[in-house]
């Protein structure tokens, strides 16, 4: 038996991350009975709308997987009923493919996800966006290794003990 479906799926959110979909979601799965169990396999394609881990921008993700699944129809085969309490009504003999295929997307999204690979992300010091452009902070490499005695010299400053690096006071020639 096949089944061709476009579902519309509502936002959710899944491990932290909050995921919405801007159009229907395409569903063709092919179901066969196999002696005491039910193949599912078929295809899951369509878009979701994901926030870049870097940048913070939302962006558009395709989605095309393939899905295997084999559902054992006897309770017995099914000791814990783990696959099929999920998704099968036993009183009405129904399988809940969308709940399926939602939970089997979810699966496999990225745990960070990049709007593009090349995403520079944000300014740590003020938040600027540095895809659209270069922001006006000072850009002061310094190794976090010293950073220490960077706080230390601007504590104890010139003329309080501090070591004087030349650019605070006028040289004489």
């Amino acid at each position: 038996m096949s089944l061709s479906a476009a579902e519309t799926w509502p936002k959710t959110e899944f491990q932290g991350q909050v995921v919405s979909f801007p159009e229907p979601i395409q569903l063709d799965y092919r179901l066969e009975t196999q002696e005491a169990s039910l193949l599912v396999q078929g295809t899951v394609e369509g878009k979701m709308l994901l926030t870049c881990s870097r940048c913070l921008e939302e962006f558009q993700h395709p989605v095309e997987f393939s899905v295997y699944e084999v559902f054992p129809l006897d309770p017995e085969e099914d000791e814990e009923e783990t696959l099929m309490a999920s998704y099968f009504d036993r009183d009405r003999d129904q399988l809940d493919l969308t709940e399926f295929s939602l939970l089997a997307l979810l699966e496999r999204l990225p745990l960070q996800p990049l709007c593009r690979q090349d995403c520079r992300g944000l300014c740590q010091h003020c938040g600027q966006n540095l895809n659209q452009g270069e922001c006006d902070c000072r850009q002061e490499q310094l190794d976090p290794r010293l950073a220490v005695l960077s706080q230390l010299l601007k504590k104890s400053g010139p003329g309080k003990g501090g070591v004087d690096d030349g650019s605070t006071q006028e040289k004489n020639v």
